[in-house]
């Protein structure tokens, strides 16, 4: 990934932010985030809960008086130098399931399961749909507390081009504090429907006072 300016403005400041994303190298130095500021203009990025593997540069930074790295919790090779990425997890792989397949979810035991910083902001709420084989599908992500694209708990339906997203859902407790304004006295019973339906609360209306 790079940041260019090839417009060549003056007066430009250019950032990226790199969220749960999974890199794989060709196994050389290129850098997973490479600012390309010779010019002076400046850059900065964030890296945090990526999972960064084949390479030892996980990222690049032409002219540090004018470009900025920051981050969390990435995963990164034991011989990586992580530099200003603070609370990296490093090991001799991250232990995808099937890399030989380009398969690169998460096997279980992986290192990178559950060593997310789940403060930072943009969490993801869709992942892509299984592995690299199987492309143009997604699905909604379970949660986001593993590192890398791949949620390792996610087991929804695959969403197509020509399929209808699934509608949001609003957690139990939520449900309890919106049926709670709407004056319901019994608390409500949750009925999930299926993945492109909303759930639905059943309950007695309270009588007015």
């Amino acid at each position: 990934m790079v940041l260019f300016n090839d417009t060549g403005r003056t007066n430009l400041t250019l950032a990226v932010r790199a969220l749960y994303n999974t890199f794989v190298g060709n196994g050389g130095s290129a850098a997973f985030i490479h600012l390309s500021n010779a010019d002076g203009t400046q850059m900065s990025a964030e890296e945090s809960d990526n999972i960064v593997s084949g390479t030892t540069r996980p990222f690049l930074v032409e002219n540090t008086n004018a470009g900025s790295v920051s981050g969390v919790n990435n995963w990164l090779p034991s011989n990586a130098t992580p530099g200003a990425l603070t609370g990296s997890v490093q090991s001799a792989a991250p232990g995808f399931r099937n890399a030989a397949t380009q398969d690169y979810t998460l096997a279980s035991g992986s290192v990178c399961i559950g060593a997310a910083n789940t403060s930072v902001y943009g969490l993801p709420g869709k992942e892509y749909y299984r592995n690299e084989i199987t492309n143009r599908q997604w699905r909604a992500r379970a949660a986001a507390r593993d590192l890398g694209a791949f949620e390792s708990t996610t087991t929804n339906s695959s969403v197509g081009p020509y399929d209808s997203a699934p509608l949001p859902r609003l957690s139990a407790s939520l449900w309890v504090l919106v049926c709670c304004l709407a004056g319901l006295c019994l608390p409500p019973t949750l009925s999930w429907m299926n993945r492109t339906s909303a759930p639905r609360a059943h309950g007695r209306q309270r009588d007015s006072p």
